[in-house]
Parts: structure tokens; C-alpha cells; sequence
């Protein structure tokens, strides 16, 4: 992976989990897959500890605003609890393919 781009996967993991209580952090799409474009961005999928307040949504407002003005690159962030994420990771759902082919970076 360019050097570059693995640098701002390392700065945004540590934004989020020095933001949020964080079990496993995800990279997932074009990225983690090793076909990323001009056009690609960066895709994560953070998994909370259950015990977080934040709805789900809330949860990814607040690592957006935390990492808005430190990344350099695109950025999609997804989140979920860790029940949730487990509950749905056996379906045929983006947690699935997450869980089997996502590029754990954290937890």
C-alpha cells in the first residue's frame, strides 16, 4: 500500500479511538480489497463497545468532526455497535463481507 495512504490509515485510527470507546476498527472497499482508483476513498466501519450511549449515527457524526480537518483523503466512516455487528455479521449484509474480507487495523 502507498506509504501516504497507510499514513492517514494510522492517523484516522488513532483520531477515533482516542475519540470513542472502539472494540475493532475495520478498513474495508476499494483499499482493503487492493483495487483502489483515483476516485477511492477511505472505508471504515468502527465497531463500539456496547456500553456507548450514542446512537450509531451520532457516533459517526462525532468521528467525522474529529477527523475532518486532520485527513488529507476522502473518508467514510460507518459504525455499530458490537452486539449489532455480531448479530448481523452471519447475514448476507456489508458486516458479512466486512467481517470476511475487511482489513482489521484495530482491535
Amino acid at each position: 500500500m502507498n506509504p501516504k495512504v497507510q499514513e492517514q490509515i494510522d492517523l484516522i485510527k488513532n483520531i477515533i479511538v482516542a475519540t470513542l470507546p472502539v472494540e475493532q476498527i475495520y478498513l474495508f472497499g476499494s483499499y482493503a480489497y487492493g483495487k483502489p482508483h483515483q476516485d477511492s476513498d477511505l472505508d471504515f466501519y468502527v465497531v463500539l463497545d456496547d456500553k456507548v450511549e450514542l446512537r450509531d449515527i451520532d457516533a459517526a457524526i462525532k468521528i467525522r468532526k474529529a477527523i475532518r480537518d486532520k485527513k488529507n483523503m476522502p473518508v467514510d466512516i460507518l459504525v455499530s455497535k458490537q452486539k449489532a455487528f455480531f448479530q448481523r455479521k452471519d447475514n448476507a449484509t456489508i458486516e458479512k463481507q466486512i467481517a470476511n474480507n475487511g482489513v482489521l487495523v484495530y482491535g
